[in-house]
């Protein structure tokens, strides 16, 4: 590298960039600050919180004052194509390229602008369930019944994207996989499952994979239908759909404008024709995403009392 700084690009660092602000570049940036300067880069489609710009160059210098840290909104391909090939050492990308039109050329830009022979590609990301994770299959039906509603949410965000699939074609046989993760995350309903991945680039293709052991939420659904069959599904059933008309209801006589409210947060920029949709319909489409946000809890209730429930049927 030379007398140039060690270059590291995080997209998707979040309008509270909480990975530096939580100290978790503290140790590694220390391990290295001692005989290279370092130049960080943060990337988000959303704007930072008021003041967090401020917070977060406060906590890189408290342990290193050799840290540059700017801020710049926008999208991965957009944004790197203001940056030379092999340009940065390391890229960190987490719950980012669920929201780009194009996920194989945002990678393939990231992969352009990473540096060849040793740079490093690292990444989180929520991903599709897989064809062959039958544990999983309820968690892939709400993943393809709300992606629509999500995408129109949540800044384009794909619920049932296969985006490891997409890394994995990009980068191919051309990288190192260091470590490789799928796991549930519960509390995370609907992005339950996800994937993490450290990459080289440029070396020889090994892999080594890393799983969990503990029981996950999805585990128990699958228990749950071996054991139970038609009575856990039309009980999960019931308990999804019982509250969204009560929910709809009351969007509707308090006066929601549901489209009013997708053009104030900025949809009508995605999606010109939503002026003409029916509010009531979008009342309801919002009403479904207020109830999935019970989800947390109504599965594990459903999960753990369908016994009694079946002994009743």
């Amino acid at each position: 590298m030379g007398n140039r700084p060690l270059r590291i690009l995080e997209i998707g660092i979040g309008k509270d960039c909480r990975v530096i602000r939580r100290g978790l570049y503290d140790d590694a940036f220390a391990s290295i600050s001692n005989t290279n300067n370092i130049e960080l880069i943060g990337v988000d489609i959303v704007p930072l919180q008021p003041g967090v710009l401020e917070k977060a160059k406060d906590v890189l210098s408290k342990e290193n004052n050799n840290v540059s840290f700017k801020f710049v909104r926008g999208t991965p391909p957009e944004l790197l194509k203001d940056f030379d090939d092999d340009y940065f050492d390391c890229i960190i990308c987490t719950l980012t390229l669920c929201s780009v039109d194009d996920p194989t050329f945002a990678l393939n830009e990231i992969k352009r602008v990473l540096r060849k022979d040793g740079g490093t590609f690292g990444y989180v990301k929520h991903v599709a369930v897989n064809p062959d994770e039958s544990q999983y299959r309820i968690l892939e039906f709400q993943q393809l019944a709300l992606d629509g509603v999500q995408q129109l949410l949540a800044d384009n965000c794909h619920l049932h994207r296969y985006t490891d699939n997409y890394i994995s074609n990009v980068f191919g046989a051309s990288s190192t996989i260091l470590t490789k993760e799928r796991f549930i995350v519960d509390d995370m309903w609907p992005v339950s499952c996800q994937t993490t991945t450290n990459n080289d680039k440029n070396t020889d293709d090994n892999e080594k994979e890393v799983k969990k052991k503990k029981k996950s939420r999805w585990e128990k659904i699958k228990e749950a239908w071996v054991e139970y069959r038609y009575v856990f599904v039309a009980y999960y059933v019931v308990a999804w759909a019982t509250p969204v008309l009560p929910i709809w209801m009351g969007l509707e006589c308090f006066g929601l404008d549901g489209v009013a409210l997708l053009e104030y947060i900025g949809v009508d920029n995605v999606i010109p024709s939503i002026s003409n949709w029916n509010p009531s319909l979008i009342n309801g489409l919002i009403a479904i995403e207020i109830n999935e946000l019970g989800e947390i809890v109504r599965l594990p209730l459903v999960i753990s009392t369908t016994p009694t429930v079946a002994k009743m049927w």
